[in-house]
């Protein structure tokens, strides 16, 4: 995998896009697709995002682990 979405393999993924907004019943103002796939040694996790007005997302965070990132527009993954 090369991290491009056009990669036929993204075709079978599983899919999830009925997110909402956190406490509310809405969805996003900017809808979110996540893609999911595996083989025996990997996870694969891909998230398109959808935006009307890129220069409007907010990436100021550049340093690794920096608490800071939680200003930025961000997609987060938790496994359990």
């Amino acid at each position: 995998m090369d991290g491009k979405l056009s990669d036929p393999a993204w075709n079978t993924a599983a899919v999830a896009d009925d997110f909402r907004v956190v406490g509310l019943a809405d969805p996003p103002a900017h809808p979110t697709t996540v893609r999911v796939l595996y083989d025996a040694k990997n996870l694969y996790v891909a998230f398109q995002c959808s935006h009307r007005d890129a220069q409007a997302i907010r990436a100021q965070c550049a340093q690794r682990d920096d608490s800071a990132i939680y200003d930025d527009d961000v997609v987060e993954c938790f496994f359990s």
